[in-house]
């Protein structure tokens, strides 16, 4: 059916609907149908098919079923094996006292010898909590020869500020890490310390840190280049009341962060770096900028295939096929996963499933009316290469769920704090989001590794490294 073009009609009426063609009034009606649709699509979405966040849902909406109650009690079941706490070494133990029974509880019997075996009970506790206050009393001396003023100067490694590395590393860490405000900070240090100091002492320290450890995010940035794979992500940021983005490259070991004042492929390339792995990402448009392989995420996938489900007509049975080819899928490859089904055999018989879905995708991408659904459809048709890169290399996973957690502190933090109010906050809030995941990912203290590093950089000493070791 040819399509008439139309002029713009102002508003219709019957009269001015009886002099249109025949092609002109089916061009009005799909446009129409297109706009439902459309409209009906936008009411509907949620986080089970686009990408607005759990919390952005409204009242009622339909979330996976639960699994049903199994009737069984709450807590460990008969046979659980018990998570106890362990007792601490002998080396540990600040205060011991022997406690030994004198009279029987049975008899009133007078009891003698001793337990070469006692149970222990130990209790841990918080001792009386004092600031350590070292004074360096500074002399100045009167030259008898020139006459001059010559003062004594700080020890090498000594703070020139008033709060040492430790008490500097723990500020930091309370705004960094735990998400804090300045104010916040400043009546935490007050309650449990009596130690009062000003806002922009918080500040101070949030860049003694930065420094201290920039050279151990940078050494990050560059091993994190040079996995063979890695995921990307970004999210929007607040600088100085201004638009800007957060952006992450997450690896098993590592992962970096860097805010940009823009979402393009320039600022993915700022933090991509020389990258030459296989990338895993969504399908925003800056990714296309990385030439070499990529991995597609499916979780975004499977939220597109649900939004098509939920249409009317053909485009919705479209959904419906999608979505069960996309499990059927996930199904084999969560048996690779638990090392019940070889790869071998997973990209034998995903060979016929991604015909099938590529399949679906062309006859999507070719609906003569739907036009969000043949946009969507005819998208993922160009980077279907991209969609089963996982299949064929070890180590990559099939969603960018891995970058979405790593984002999930930053948009806590943001939502707090409503991002940073200078470029050196933003330094200082990509660079502790660096050490805090690194750290993590690694098993290693967070508080101790600050420390040395402050430590370090009053001593001139080599800054400790962010590396797996």
């Amino acid at each position: 059916m040819g399509k008439a073009k139309l002029k713009p009609l102002g508003k219709l009426n019957r009269e001015t609907l009886k002099q249109l063609s025949h092609d002109q009034l089916c061009d009005i009606v799909l446009k129409l149908v297109e706009r439902v649709e459309d409209l009906e699509r936008r009411l509907n979405q949620n986080s089970s098919n686009s990408s607005k966040p759990p919390s952005s849902d409204p009242p009622g909406t339909q979330r996976k079923p639960k699994r049903p109650p199994s009737g069984k009690s709450p807590g460990g079941q008969p046979g659980h094996k018990g998570n106890f706490q362990k007792a601490f070494p002998e080396d540990r133990v600040n205060e011991s006292k022997a406690v030994v029974p004198k009279r029987c509880d049975h008899c009133d019997h007078a009891l003698k010898g001793h337990d070469p075996n006692p149970h222990r009970h130990q209790i841990v506790e918080l001792p009386p909590i004092q600031l350590w206050i070292k004074e360096y009393l500074l002399h100045a001396l009167k030259c008898g020869h020139c006459g001059k003023m010559t003062r004594g100067k700080l020890p090498k490694g000594t703070s020139a500020r008033m709060m040492g590395p430790r008490l500097t590393a723990l500020t930091a860490l309370l705004s960094g890490s735990f998400r804090m405000s300045k104010r916040e900070v400043q009546a935490f240090l007050k309650a449990v310390f009596e130690l009062e100091i000003a806002l922009g002492s918080v500040t101070r320290c949030e860049e003694a840190v930065t420094v201290a450890i920039e050279p151990a995010v940078k050494e990050a940035i560059v091993y994190a280049q040079a996995q063979p794979f890695a995921n990307m992500d970004e999210t929007g940021w607040k600088e100085r009341r201004e638009t800007a983005w957060l952006w992450t490259l997450d690896t098993a070991l590592v992962a970096v962060y860097r805010i940009d004042a823009k979402r393009s492929g320039e600022a993915m390339k700022e933090l991509l770096g020389d990258f030459a792995g296989v990338l895993g990402s969504d399908r925003y448009g800056a990714y296309t900028a990385y030439s070499r392989r990529r991995q597609l995420c499916w979780s975004h996938l499977l939220r597109d295939f649900e939004a098509i489900r939920a249409m009317r007509g053909k485009p919705g049975g479209i959904g419906r096929r999608l979505l069960s080819r996309a499990r059927r899928i996930f199904i084999l490859w969560h048996r690779v996963k638990a090392n019940k089904l070889s790869r071998k055999k997973f990209r034998n018989r995903l060979v016929y499933h991604q015909l099938k879905l590529e399949g679906l995708l062309r006859e999507g991408a070719n609906l003569v009316y739907g036009k969000k659904i043949r946009n969507t459809c005819r998208r993922i048709l160009k980077l279907r290469k991209s969609l089963w890169t996982f299949a064929h290399i070890k180590g990559v996973e099939p969603t960018n769920n891995a970058a979405e957690r790593a984002l999930r502190p930053a948009v806590l933090w943001r939502k707090g704090s409503f991002g940073t109010h200078s470029p050196l906050g933003s330094r200082f809030a990509e660079s502790i989001l660096t050490v805090r995941a690194t750290l993590k990912r690694q098993g290693r203290d967070l508080f101790g590794f600050l420390t040395q590093a402050c430590q370090a950089t009053l001593a001139g000493a080599k800054a400790p490294s962010l590396l797996p070791t």
